[in-house]
């Protein structure tokens, strides 16, 4: 059975045979003749009004193609066709939710382990974050998982610890600021309970971007001088990889790798200690 992603057109070449099993060509296949089935539903016309055309006229082959509102449930899809000249044709195809198709046939798949739901929240107040879906999770199943949230406002990356949820709705400790704005939210942890699939819809790529840049940006502490992870990856390579000089002396200078600036200057007393330490990442 063909798996499809949720609320993303589609194609797919429908065989036609007559009754003595060759192939039925010269059929006209009217959008009005394509009905779908939603799980189990009435059969209704496709919403796509393309008429389809043969594909291969001498097989009996016809592309036939559907629209987004085609695919928006997720579930089972039934396809039937009937004209007069060929055989009825049926197919069967598995409505996936985007998460669940993204990891399956996406390169995004490959940085989707552990992720549990990621896209845009619907909104969030100062101890909670509402996921943005239409398949809430079962109650309490999000417990111990870990949320990330970036409100385009504040412009940097919140991290909490999940310590329970009704449905979508998320409780965590006080957000150091209520995110707001565009609210990018990734949660990760173990696989979660939900009704059928984790609601929430792709991950842009300009959400994947802020999620880097937000990694990178994250400062830390006064005892790290509150320097960013990106600072510090560049003292640290400086010190470990650059040039230095006047290690003889009382002044101590570490190079960028690429040997444009003075990373680190640190004074140092007759024994060696460092006195003080001047910083430019």
């Amino acid at each position: 059975m063909r798996e499809l992603r949720q609320g993303t057109a589609f194609t797919f070449v429908a065989g036609f045979v007559d009754a003595a099993g060759d192939p039925a060509t010269g059929l006209d296949i009217d959008h009005g003749a394509v009905l779908l089935s939603k799980n189990g539903g009435t059969l209704t016309a496709k919403s796509d009004t393309t008429d389809n055309a043969a594909a291969d006229g001498a097989n009996g082959d016809y592309l036939i193609t559907c629209n987004a509102t085609d695919a928006d449930t997720l579930g089972h899809l039934r396809v039937r066709i009937t004209k007069t000249g060929a055989l009825p044709y049926v197919e069967d195809f598995l409505v996936l939710s985007t998460y669940e198709w993204d990891r399956k046939y996406t390169d995004l798949g490959r940085a989707l382990g552990g992720v549990i739901a990621y896209g845009l929240a619907d909104s969030a107040t100062a101890t909670g974050i509402v996921l943005d879906g239409v398949d809430p999770f079962e109650d309490g199943s999000l417990v111990g998982s870990t949320v990330f949230a970036y409100g385009s406002d504040q412009g940097y990356w919140q991290q909490r610890e999940v310590a329970g949820n009704t449905g979508p709705s998320l409780v965590v400790d006080l957000w150091t600021e209520t995110p707001s704005g565009d609210i990018t939210v990734i949660v990760f942890g173990n696989s979660p309970v939900s009704t059928v699939n984790p609601p929430i819809v792709s991950l842009t790529t300009s959400a994947l971007t802020a999620l880097v840049a937000g990694v990178f940006a994250r400062a830390f502490g006064s005892d790290y001088g509150n320097r960013t992870f990106d600072e510090l990856i560049k003292i640290m390579a400086s010190e470990s990889a650059g040039k230095n000089s006047g290690m003889g002396g009382t002044t101590n200078t570490f190079r960028s790798l690429g040997d444009t600036k003075n990373v680190i200057v640190a004074t140092t007393d007759g024994s060696g200690n460092r006195t003080a330490v001047t910083l430019t990442p």
